[in-house]
């Protein structure tokens, strides 16, 4: 998995490697097991597919049908592109047929495309669909702000709604705006919370102290068990129970998981 940080030029999340988006959004390159798995047809794909108007652009439909089953999306491509996966439809379904290169042009594509939506029970996520994405968002970045952890969970909405999925520079905002809005949230929320002494407070843990940060030393284990040791620590205490006392307000107040207070923002 590839770190999810922010490009500073295109200032979008990198949330997934090369790989792994080929792998989500390339065109599939079929096993022949898997060519007769996705390029079978039963008969209500077969009575769906047969009406089209020539015997090319029906095998076009039928590539589309096994690419769209295994992607859940849509490709452009030529026979010329795919030779392998046509010369198996070609052999399965129409054996005498003899093939020569074919790109539909867009109409049909789009007819193709209805066509399989129906076969497949599945709708295209439009814009009232793409709202509710950025609430779904919204939400998972609430339990975990983790990018690779939110694009998983529009995935899996996606997926159960039966929805395309739309693009992945199109998720990638999605995900940004959700990671940008649950932090603007937070820093809100801890203003209204915090008072100015509680600020005070707060900064001087992360001061930069002759030695170490003050929080840094509260993190560390006594050297041993003698008497100012032991004072030491008590001392340390009596400093941060306030700050304990607070916490116990401030963190419900958050309203975020376990998972999501390891990645909340500075303020």
């Amino acid at each position: 998995m590839s770190e999810q940080s922010v490009s500073a030029t295109s200032k979008r999340l990198q949330i997934l490697g090369d790989d792994e988006i080929e792998n989500l959004y390339g065109l599939p390159h079929f096993t022949p097991e898997e060519q007769a798995e996705y390029f079978a047809l039963s008969p209500q794909d077969i009575a769906a597919i047969k009406p089209l108007h020539g015997l090319k652009s029906q095998i076009y439909a039928i590539l589309q049908l096994g690419y769209f089953r295994a992607r859940h999306r849509f490709f452009i491509f030529s026979f010329s592109t795919v030779s392998a996966d046509v010369q198996y439809i070609q052999a399965q379904y129409f054996p005498s047929f003899e093939l020569t290169d074919y790109e539909p042009a867009k109409n049909t594509r789009v007819k193709h495309q209805q066509i399989i939506l129906a076969l497949c029970n599945y709708q295209y996520c439009d814009d009232t669909a793409r709202q509710t994405l950025l609430v779904k968002a919204q939400q998972a970045a609430k339990v975990y702000s983790k990018p690779i952890y939110i694009f998983r969970e529009l995935l899996r909405y996606l997926e159960a709604e039966r929805l395309v999925p739309p693009g992945y520079s199109s998720l990638q905002d999605v995900v940004g705006q959700a990671i940008e809005a649950e932090q603007d949230r937070l820093v809100l929320r801890v203003k209204q919370q915090l008072s100015q002494t509680d600020t005070a407070a707060l900064n001087q843990l992360i001061e930069n102290a002759p030695g170490l940060y003050e929080i840094t030393q509260l993190k560390r284990e006594p050297r041993s068990f003698n008497l100012s040791e032991i004072k030491r620590e008590i001392s340390r205490c009596e400093q941060i129970q306030g700050l304990y006392k607070l916490t116990q307000t401030l963190l419900p107040a958050l309203e975020i998981s376990t998972e999501a207070s390891s990645t909340m923002p500075r303020w």
